[in-house]
């Protein structure tokens, strides 16, 4: 007669990957699409993209923005919000951030996909600013620290 023993190895969760540590840094679960740079996670917080601008479902190309975003990263997936540092007062209600969506960075994918751009207005304060995607855009291609 065989025994077989199988012992459970607990293995400890990756620690989330947030850019620093002043603002939102979680893994939650997407509810809803709001709009092209709006989501909603599960505990009912509206996330803004940071730097990241859709047009308003009104206007054309916003409900393609919003589409685009439903598909990279569909009800139920998995998300890591990573909040801007130097924005951590958020806007009407809403945290700020890079959101992450399946691996993808969805700031930049809504960037490269032709679905948004760049709002200028924040490249100064905005932690994202030096990142590859943003730097560009934001003029700091040249610039280091």
């Amino acid at each position: 007669m065989a025994i077989v023993l199988m012992v459970a190895i607990p293995i400890s969760p990756e620690p989330l990957q947030c850019a620093a540590d002043d603002g939102e840094c979680y893994e939650s679960n997407i509810t809803r699409v709001i709009d092209g740079d709006t989501i909603k996670d599960h505990q009912d917080q509206s996330i803004m993209f940071s730097l990241a601008s859709a047009p308003e479902l009104s206007e054309p190309g916003g409900q393609e923005a919003k589409e685009f975003i439903e598909e990279l990263c569909p009800v139920g997936s998995r998300i890591v919000i990573d909040g801007d540092d130097k924005q951590t007062g958020g806007s009407y209600g809403r945290i700020i951030a890079q959101v992450t969506c399946n691996g993808v960075n969805l700031n930049e994918r809504l960037l490269e996909g032709g679905h948004g751009t760049i709002d200028l207005r924040y490249c100064a304060d905005s932690e994202f600013a030096f990142e590859d995607w943003a730097k560009r855009p934001c003029g700091l291609e040249d610039k280091q620290f």
